[in-house]
C-alpha cells in the first residue's frame, strides 16, 4: 500500500470509529437500565407483540400501561442491537487503524494532524452541541482510548472515558422501582391535572404537594404534612404499596388504586430496606422502629428507649445505642429483624 493510500485509509478509519461511537450514542433511549442478550431481545419483542394484541397484561399497569411497555421493550431490543453492531464496527476499524499507526509513517501522521485541525475548526464553527462538536469530542475519546499519535494539540482538553459499550449497571426491576417511586415537590397543581388527597377530608393542616412517578405515567397527591423528617416516596417490598413520608407524616398507599391503607404517624425521620429489599424499616423519631414485609404487611413495631443512635443492619439484626431514660447512659442494643425483640448489652 502506498503512503498516500495508507494516509487516506487512516483518516477513513478514524471517521469509521467516530461513526460507530455516534451511532451507539444515538441509539433509542430506554428506561431499562440493563444490557440485554440476543435471547432476551427476542423475548422482549415477543412480549411486545403479545402486549399490543392484548394477550399479555403488564405486571404494573399503573407504572407502564401495555402500549407504553411494548414500546419500551421494542426500544430496548433495538438499542442493544445497535450497541452490538456498532461495537463490532468500532473494534474492526480500531484494530486496522492500530496496525497502520504502528508503522509510524510520517505521511499518515501528517494526514491525521490535518484531520484533527479540520475537525477542531468545524467544531468551533458549529458551536457547543453541534454534530461537529460531538464528533470532535469522540475524536478526543478515541485518542484517549488507545490511538498512538501523541502531538500535544490532540490533547488540549481532558477527554472523557470512552464507552462504545452501553453504560448500564442496574437491572430493569430496580429501574422500574426507581421510576415508579420518583417524587417531585410541587408548589401548585398544574392546570387540568387531578389531585389525590390524603387524608381525603380537609382538616386545615398544612399540606405537601407531590408528583409521584415519571412522566407520562405520574400522578399528583396532596398530603397532610408532619412536623419533622424527610419527604420521600418509596415502593415497598412486593411493589404493590407506596410508603410516603410528607415532612415526617407517614402514609401507606396501595399503588394500583392509589387509596390510603394506613397513616403511621407524624414522626418519621428515616426509612430503609434490608439488603434483599424484602423488609422495609421505618424510624419514628429515633425512638421506635417498625418493619414491614411485602405488600404492606406490618411485621412488628418496637419502642427502643427514649432515643437511639448509630443504627447498623447486620444480617438478622439491627444494632445501635439507646437511652432508656432522658438522663440515662447510652447502652448497646440489638433488634431481631424477624421478631422485633430488643436485646440489651
Amino acid at each position: 500500500m502506498k503512503n498516500e493510500n495508507k494516509a487516506k485509509r487512516a483518516v477513513a478509519l478514524v471517521n469509521a470509529c467516530i461513526d460507530a461511537m455516534r451511532a451507539a450514542e444515538n441509539a433509542p433511549d430506554s428506561p431499562v437500565n440493563h444490557y440485554t442478550s440476543v435471547v432476551e431481545r427476542r423475548e422482549l419483542r415477543r412480549k411486545a407483540k403479545r402486549l399490543r394484541k392484548g394477550q399479555l397484561e403488564p405486571t404494573y399497569p399503573t407504572v407502564n400501561p401495555a402500549p407504553q411497555l411494548a414500546d419500551i421493550y421494542e426500544r430496548t431490543a433495538l438499542r442493544d442491537d445497535i450497541f452490538d453492531a456498532q461495537r463490532i464496527n468500532f473494534l474492526n476499524a480500531q484494530k486496522e487503524l492500530g496496525k497502520i499507526l504502528e508503522e509510524n509513517d510520517p505521511e499518515v501522521r501528517k494526514a491525521l494532524d490535518e484531520q484533527i485541525d479540520q475537525m477542531k475548526r468545524e467544531a468551533l464553527e458549529g458551536g457547543p452541541g453541534s454534530e461537529a462538536a460531538q464528533r470532535f469530542r469522540c475524536l478526543q475519546t478515541l485518542a484517549a482510548g488507545g490511538a498512538k499519535w501523541h502531538d500535544e494539540k490532540r490533547r488540549q482538553n481532558d477527554p472523557s472515558k470512552m464507552h462504545i459499550a452501553p453504560r448500564l449497571t442496574s437491572n430493569p426491576l430496580t429501574q422500574a422501582r426507581m421510576e415508579a417511586a420518583a417524587a417531585e415537590i410541587l408548589t401548585a397543581v398544574p392546570d387540568g391535572e387531578p389531585v389525590w388527597s390524603f387524608p381525603a377530608e380537609a382538616s386545615g393542616a398544612r399540606r405537601l404537594l407531590l408528583r409521584i412517578g415519571v412522566h407520562p405515567v405520574s400522578w399528583i397527591a396532596s398530603f397532610e404534612r408532619g412536623n419533622k423528617g424527610p419527604s420521600t416516596v418509596q415502593l415497598m417490598p412486593g411493589d404493590t404499596h407506596f410508603f410516603v413520608s410528607a415532612a415526617g407524616a407517614g402514609y401507606i398507599i396501595e399503588a394500583l388504586t392509589r387509596t390510603l391503607v394506613e397513616k403511621v404517624g407524624d414522626d418519621v425521620v428515616a426509612v430503609g430496606f434490608d439488603e434483599s429489599r424484602t423488609i422495609f424499616f421505618v424510624n419514628h423519631d429515633d425512638r421506635i422502629l417498625e418493619a414491614y414485609a411485602p405488600h404492606g404487611v406490618r411485621l412488628w413495631k418496637t419502642a427502643v428507649g427514649v432515643g437511639f443512635r448509630g443504627l447498623t443492619l447486620n444480617g438478622g439484626s439491627i444494632a445501635g445505642e439507646a437511652q432508656q431514660s432522658p438522663e440515662g447512659e447510652w447502652s448497646a442494643f440489638t433488634v431481631d429483624v424477624g421478631t422485633g425483640e430488643v436485646r440489651w448489652g
